[in-house]
């Protein structure tokens, strides 16, 4: 499994990244992309 697969898969991240998109009320597209790639949103 690659490492990018095992960290979208992995809740920690999910909770994190999501977390993260909240409290900075982010606009970026790119961590809005990350965030729903790995679930998180």
């Amino acid at each position: 499994m690659h490492a990018a697969q095992h960290v979208r898969e992995h809740p920690w991240a999910r909770e994190d990244i999501g977390k993260i998109r909240r409290l900075k009320r982010a606009a970026a597209s790119s961590l809005t992309s990350y965030a729903e790639w790995i679930g998180a949103i």
